[in-house]
């Protein structure tokens, strides 16, 4: 008897997890149908698109959110503020 009822529970929970997966995987592909949609991208790059890479370390990050320092005029793209700080130091040596 208990352990019919514990199968039953698992089962619920089981049927309960997949229905969230399956529901989350529904919204993503509706989301790619939807040419309205955020998700759905166009082939032309836009600003917020566009990777800039960090003259530090080397990694490259989104235009959109980097640091960003003007030396001499330039603008010049840092993947966080303690590259940036690293920058200044070594310009400044």
């Amino acid at each position: 008897m208990i352990r019919t009822v514990l199968f039953l529970l698992l089962a619920i929970l089981i049927i309960t997890l997949l229905r969230g997966i399956v529901g989350i995987v529904g919204k993503g592909i509706a989301g790619l149908a939807d040419p309205k949609s955020p998700t759905r991208r166009s082939g032309a790059a836009t600003a917020h698109d566009e990777l800039k890479r960090d003259p530090v370390c080397g990694v490259y990050i989104p235009a959109a959110t980097a640091v960003k320092r003007t030396v001499e005029g330039e603008i010049i793209h840092f993947c966080s503020e303690d590259c940036a700080g690293r920058y200044q130091h070594q310009a400044s040596a």
